[in-house]
């Protein structure tokens, strides 16, 4: 009997597009034109490989496609089935196909398929030919089929550019969002591939268990397909279990003593635990291996009442300890997803991991991302918030063919998913409870118009986690109150989107009004990192207002990037320099967030999460992420970084809208800690002026537990004197050595004597310069012109007579590098 054998078919593709429709069969390909394909891969980059498409940069990238959208698009490919045709069973797989696409298999239909959150696949033995096999794909316009099933349900949806997303299974996000280009794609993109074998294959598991005492105690459970029978054995721990497999089916327990649990990035190793299954036959021949990495821990969601007395709380304790979530909403990294191979989710997630991230949200208008990016999560601890792929629209729930749509793709994912220690819980979707709420969708705000989608949401996906993955940790939507009393969006019951600032170009200061639960959404747009900006389009193009850089500000307003002259012009002084307006951009997107973070901090854990928006970016536009498309991360990444600290020292100064010295002289120091454990230390308080001279000094001892220690009001000598070139450093030092500092401006930049510093540079390694400046330098930023290439840290302040050590992720050229910082005197 022979082992189990996978083929990859990823080589040799052609593929050719025609007008929507006009190909029924591959007998109709006569007039078509065939170019080399990559699969896994999208027709965007087999477009842009054969030069029928720009790259992402060019002024006109999302209109070039619009030619391509109503199209068809069709691959095609020969291969042998050598040896495969020997065994007994043999399937055709395809783990990811974008969207409606017919296969056909030796000029054959085989199958259609109208789902690109599913994996697929089809017994084939009987088809295949030992010598010259011919697969042809048809990719219908998604653009088109989904007109189709919007005409067929006989009710439109409001949604971007009218367009109807929402009937097709889909990423939402190809079809136009607020920070993402029309790029409706098609395409093979994830692996497709011949499996064959001759008695049985091991086709899905799930692992359970409970922490009791020091040891985990569990089982697996085994399913198999092909012929009945043989033998599962399971190595865990340094130890062997093994159980018959009978109806496709085995489970085994096992124990693992003084078990080393999985923690969060910051509060402990994320400890896995090699899991290898192997199936054998009666005789004991090993017929198939699979090999699984686990994690141990425990999980709750705490909604008990605040002790501040406002609301409840939205509170994640893992292995009994309380979280404060410091994260990230996670897009798709590109247009098209074969892009986004293991280098990228890798220096995607480990700049998350450095950034002191604990969770990334899995948005619910991509995809549900491939196995490699649960798999480093496992690995660097970050916890996974999981959106179903339903966002920003209602969904049709009346109709019997999209239900089961809807419940494979739940089904398949939650099968695939379930395993990962990161997996923190599922969402239903994203803002179409709040959405219907709120009448985003005109005639369908009446309270009597159906709340389409809900099924899903309050039906469908729950009760199959109840059956597949009980026990996991379930809210129907984000933004979402537990208690119908209360809207989906109240800051204090459940989970909120924090919008409002944002929509009104509102100051920083307005984000002391609030201090919501849990926040699962909020950000602030700005331009790219300066490298990337300054890659888009030509130098004419060069300019805030130009028609280029507002069209690549997809945010749905027609103001475009004058909003971000607002929010620029409320901390920096405004000048004529498209580089410098740039800069200045990335600058304010990370004040703003670091002073929101650190207000909200002040509150753990009545207040217990921040969830950022956006990670990364899909292409390169101005957008709210922190880390654009070119992996530059801008001005927000690190100023996030250290507002998420486990550790850190602020500064809640009083603010007047008049400026008056009088209140804006006072404030309340505080230290701010991850945790609730005793801390004992000095907090050393300096008034500086720009010079470096010092004007004031107190030091406050504590001994006190975490998270937030208040160590009394700061009133600050003849302020109204020295407020415009003085500056305020704090130092922590805990009696274990650990320290924290800060440095802030005892008024806005703009009102500040900002001279220009003299900065220099000094090579100390291949990958590690230092920075030195001769007086107070605001924003400190090293530019250098090469994607991918960033540092560990960036846009800092320095002070007189501060050298600093910045290291690259690669060598340097040094002769490349600039550096610069805010000044305006």
């Amino acid at each position: 009997m022979q082992p189990f054998k996978r083929v990859d078919l990823h080589s040799g593709w052609e593929f050719a597009f025609a007008e929507y429709g006009q190909v029924q069969t591959p007998d109709d390909f006569s007039s078509l034109a065939f170019h080399a394909a990559e699969v896994p891969g999208t027709n965007l980059t087999d477009l842009q490989h054969h030069g029928l498409m720009p790259d992402a940069t060019a002024a006109d990238y999302e209109a070039a496609f619009r030619a391509y959208k109503d199209r068809d698009f069709i691959y095609r490919v020969h291969f042998r089935a050598d040896n495969m045709l020997a065994f007994r069973h043999c399937w055709l797989c395809f783990d990811g196909l974008d969207t409606v696409c017919e296969i056909f298999l030796n000029g054959h239909p085989l199958a259609t398929t109208e789902n690109a959150f599913l994996g697929y696949q089809f017994d084939v033995q009987s088809q295949l030919v030992q010598d010259d096999n011919e697969l042809v794909l048809i990719f219908r316009s998604p653009l088109k089929e989904a007109q189709k099933r919007q005409q067929a349900f006989g009710m439109k949806f409001p949604g971007h550019l009218d367009l109807d997303f929402m009937f097709l299974r889909k990423p939402a996000y190809s079809f136009f969002w607020d920070w993402g280009p029309e790029l409706p794609v098609s395409g093979i993109f994830r692996p497709v591939y011949l499996k064959a074998f001759d008695f049985a294959e091991i086709a899905d598991t799930r692992v359970s268990y409970r922490i009791q005492g020091n040891d985990a105690k569990g089982e697996v459970e085994i399913f198999t397909n092909g012929d009945d029978g043989g033998r599962i054995e399971l190595r865990i721990g340094g130890e062997r279990y093994e159980a018959a497999v009978q109806h496709h089916r085995a489970t085994i327990s096992f124990t693992i003593p003084q078990v080393k649990l999985w923690w969060p990035n910051g509060m402990g190793e994320p400890h896995l635990y090699d899991l290898q299954l192997q199936l054998l036959d009666e005789s004991g021949q090993e017929l198939q291996r699979r090999k699984h990495r686990i994690g141990f821990r425990t999980i709750e969601l705490d909604q008990s009442p605040r002790q501040d007395g406002r609301g409840d709380r939205f509170l994640f304790k893992i292995n009994g300890r309380e979280l404060l979530a410091r994260g990230y909403n996670w897009i798709p990294a590109d247009n098209s997803l074969p892009r986004v191979d293991d280098k990228r989710y890798r220096q995607l997630l480990e700049l998350a991991r450095d950034g002191h991230v604990n969770l990334l949200r899995v948005w619910g208008g991509g995809f549900y991302e491939n196995d490699r990016f649960y798999d480093l999560c496992d690995e660097l601890g970050i916890l996974v918030w999981q959106d179903a792929m339903f966002a920003c629209a209602m969904y049709p729930d009346t109709d019997a063919g999209f239900m089961q749509q809807a419940k494979d793709e739940l089904e398949y994912n939650i099968r695939r998913l379930r395993n990962h220690a990161c997996l923190a819980l599922w969402c239903g979707g994203n803002e179409t409870l709040w959405g219907w709420e709120n009448g985003w969708w005109g005639k369908f705000r009446k309270p009597e118009s159906p709340y389409y989608g809900g099924q899903i949401y309050d039906a469908l996906l729950p009760g199959l986690l109840n059956a597949l993955d009980p026990g996991r940790i379930y809210v129907p939507n984000s933004p979402f109150s537990p208690d119908a009393k209360w809207p989906a969006n109240d800051f204090y019951h459940g989970n909120c989107h924090y919008w409002e600032l944002h929509w009104r170009c509102g100051d920083f200061t307005e984000y002391d009004a609030d201090a919501p639960s849990f926040i699962t959404e909020t950000g602030l747009q700005s331009f790219p990192e300066p490298y990337t900006a300054m890659s888009i389009g030509d130098p004419a193009d060069q300019h805030v207002q130009s028609l280029l850089f507002d069209s690549r500000n997809h945010y749905e307003s027609p103001a475009k990037n004058e909003r971000l002259l607002k929010f620029i012009g409320a901390l920096y002084r405004l000048r004529d320099d498209f580089e410098y307006l740039v800069y200045l951009s990335n600058l304010v997107h990370g004040d703003y967030l670091r002073y929101a973070v650190e207000h909200w901090r002040c509150h753990a854990f009545d207040f217990s999460g921040t969830v950022i928006w956006q990670l990364n970016d899909c292409w390169p536009a101005i957008s709210w992420s922190a880390v654009d498309y070119f992996i530059k991360p801008k001005a927000a990444y690190y100023a996030l970084t250290r507002a998420f600290q486990p550790l850190i020292v602020v500064f809640r100064q009083q603010h007047s809208i008049q400026f008056d010295p009088d209140v804006e002289r006072r404030g309340r120091l505080l230290v701010l800690s991850d945790s609730a454990e005793m801390l004992q230390g000095t907090v050393q308080v300096r008034v500086l002026s720009l010079a470096s001279e010092t004007r004031f000094e107190q030091e406050f001892a504590f001994k006190d537990r975490g998270p937030t220690i208040d160590l009394g009001e700061i009133d600050i000598p003849d302020f109204g004197h020295i407020r415009q070139d003085s500056l305020l450093h704090l130092r922590l030092q805990t009696d274990d050595g650990r320290t924290a500092t800060r440095i802030y401006t005892l008024t806005r930049p703009k009102h500040m004597s900002m001279n220009k510093p003299r900065l220099s540079l000094s090579r100390v390694d291949e990958t590690s310069v230092r920075v030195q400046t001769d007086r107070y330098a605001r924003g400190v930023y090293l530019h250098y012109p090469v994607a991918g290439v960033f540092f560990d840290d960036n846009f800092f302040d320095l002070l007189p007579g501060e050298a600093k050590t910045v290291r690259a992720n690669a060598p340097l050229h040094h002769n490349w590098l600039r550096v610069w910082s805010y000044y305006h005197a």
